[in-house]
């Protein structure tokens, strides 16, 4: 991996004097030109980094104008494929006009997919193609942000803004799809990006020291105008047999032997409303806000919502004790959807021949109607302590009470609570410390649900070769019953943290951390997570632009689960 740039820089630097009474300008122009070359992956040794040549230039200027306006220009170059620039205009009085642009280019890696070859004993190839493998992928990012803000001159606490906002991506990336049931087949296919998202929001504020209200919307629309893509399935067959034994497995998938499109983007258009507010008197504070989001596909019409509101409410009691109460609530809810479940195809030899998988297994059709398991409501509240005392009120100790519940729609509801203490300040001028505990209480965190066995079970094998004599996937999930997570009902957590900085330019830090945590609502297995984290770094500048760091860390990660792989030969 090698690069290499030439640059020239800073052949010429003006400084320009004011151009007539009142007026002050000033500013510098550089101009000159760059050289790069890169080889190998792009993508690790310049990820952002153009390999066009070209003239390079960079300025700026500031001017203040008699009348009040003011101008600032800065803009920079390295060819016509890195720029970035920033203009303000204000008009003296209450207008003022800001511009952004951006323009970069995003190398991406190519995947040769060589690593994807094997044949089991039972003749089952796993293999790849790369259908375009002498590719360089990269993605141009063309970014501009137009604002306008009104503050009027005499009213000084409003602010009325519009802010358009256009991103392009354009270039080609790499798309890798799988076969039908397993990674069989692995396809390797250039996929041409052309994608543009429009952005439009609104603002408006009205705020003061003591109190102050703002409201914000946003349309968004993204849309994608690339070619669509498409590879070719392959006929289904037993994983396990040769092609010669016909289509004994072709009625346990959905398609085959077509070509069928992969890697689709669907357009959408979502909408975004915000309310803030807060007041101050005295010893209190408080303050809120209201969401409300809608996004859109414009493939099936479906749609996904989000809306939230929180509050706050500060009270300090004197220069030493400070309570906050804390509380958010949390809506997220999709568009259920009915998946009509292609079940036509049919196996014409071997014992089910002339019958669907779902004649032979399900006497039922296979369509069902989705729901989505992230819909559901959050709500939490917090409340903290914090009392200061010492030489300046430097040193801290603040306690707090979470609980939070979670109510998924189609799934468990979770409610979890913690306790959390943390000591905290300064000892002499030169060290600092922090140390927090937190306990952890929860019910029914998210789990697989009849996701294991008791016991290990394994599907036996039968020497005649029929593959209809053995114990089948489907009966085996038929006899799950464990529930297995990775998520705690209750545990421990511990951290600290200690630096001192003996001299101006060196400093000494210690850290440390303890997880103990268990769940025992799995039914069958209990979950177990103990880990351990020791660290010590050391930082010394022996001057303002050479410094040096160096860092031990010793860590031990215990982890015990029950687990269930399902083994599912195609």
């Amino acid at each position: 991996m090698r690069k290499s740039i030439i640059a020239l820089l800073a052949i010429a630097l003006l400084a320009i004097p004011a151009t007539m009474a009142g007026d002050e300008v000033t500013g510098e122009t550089a101009m000159g030109a760059q050289r790069s070359h890169i080889s190998d992956s792009a993508n690790r040794a310049a990820e952002y980094q153009s390999e066009r040549d070209g003239f390079a230039l960079s300025t700026w200027w500031d001017m203040n104008l008699e009348g009040g306006e003011q101008i600032q220009l800065d803009f920079s170059m390295l060819n016509s494929n890195e720029q970035e620039g920033y203009l303000r205009y204000n008009n003296g009085k209450s207008w003022t006009i800001e511009a952004t642009l951006r323009r970069f280019d995003h190398n991406l890696p190519h995947d040769p997919l060589s690593n994807l070859e094997a044949t089991d004993e039972g003749g089952k190839a796993t293999f790849y193609t790369d259908e375009d493998p002498n590719a360089h992928y990269g993605i141009r990012v063309n970014e501009s942000v137009a604002t306008l803000k009104y503050r009027p001159h005499d009213a000084q606490a409003w602010e009325l803004a519009i802010v358009g906002k256009r991103l392009r991506r354009s270039g080609t990336r790499q798309h890798t799809s799988v076969g039908h049931c397993e990674n069989c087949h692995i396809v390797g296919q250039t996929r041409t990006v052309n994608e543009t998202t429009d952005t439009v929001k609104f603002l408006a504020s009205y705020e003061k020291p003591s109190h102050g209200v703002s409201y914000e919307a946003s349309f968004r629309d993204f849309n994608s105008d690339a070619d669509s893509l498409s590879r070719y399935y392959q006929y289904a067959r037993h994983p396990g047999k040769p092609i010669a034994s016909g289509d004994l497995f072709r009625n346990r998938v959905q398609f085959d032997d077509s070509i069928l499109p992969v890697g689709v983007i669907p357009e959408s258009k979502s909408l975004t409303q915000t309310f803030r507010g807060y007041y101050s008197k005295d010893n209190n504070h408080v303050d809120g806000a209201v969401a409300f989001a809608q996004n859109e596909s414009q493939a099936n019409g479906l749609r996904a919502k989000h809306s939230s509101a929180r509050v706050r409410w500060l009270h300090t009691f004197d220069d030493t004790l400070a309570l906050a109460i804390h509380g958010r609530y949390t809506s997220l809810s999709s568009d259920d959807y009915f998946i009509d479940v292609n079940d036509s195809l049919r196996a014409t030899q071997g014992p089910q021949a002339g019958q669907s998988y779902y004649d032979i297994y399900l006497d039922a059709p296979g369509d069902f109607l989705r729901q989505s398991a992230f819909d559901r409501k959050t709500s939490s509240a917090q409340a903290d302590l914090t009392y200061r005392y010492g030489a300046k009120k430097r040193q801290r100790i603040k306690g707090s009470l979470i609980a939070k519940q979670t109510d998924r729609d189609e799934f468990m509801e979770t409610k979890e609570f913690k306790l959390r203490a943390l000591f905290s300040g300064r000892m002499g001028d030169k060290s600092r410390y922090r140390f927090s505990a937190e306990l952890l209480s929860a019910t029914d965190p998210f789990a697989n649900i009849r996701g294991g066995f008791r016991e290990p079970r394994s599907a036996g094998h039968d020497p005649s070769g029929n593959p209809f004599s053995d114990l089948q996937y489907y009966d085996m999930y038929a006899t799950r019953i464990a529930d297995l997570t990775n998520q705690p009902t209750s545990g421990i957590t511990a951290k600290a943290y200690f630096t001192t900085a003996k001299t101006a330019n060196s400093a000494l830090t210690f850290t440390g951390s303890y997880v103990d945590q268990k769940n025992d609502e799995t039914n069958v297995y209990d979950w177990e997570k103990t880990a351990w984290n020791l660290g010590m770094s050391v930082w010394w500048a022996p001057s303002d632009r050479l410094f040096a760091t160096a860092s031990y860390t010793v860590m031990d990660n215990d982890v015990w689960t029950g687990v269930s792989v399902p083994v599912l030969d195609g």
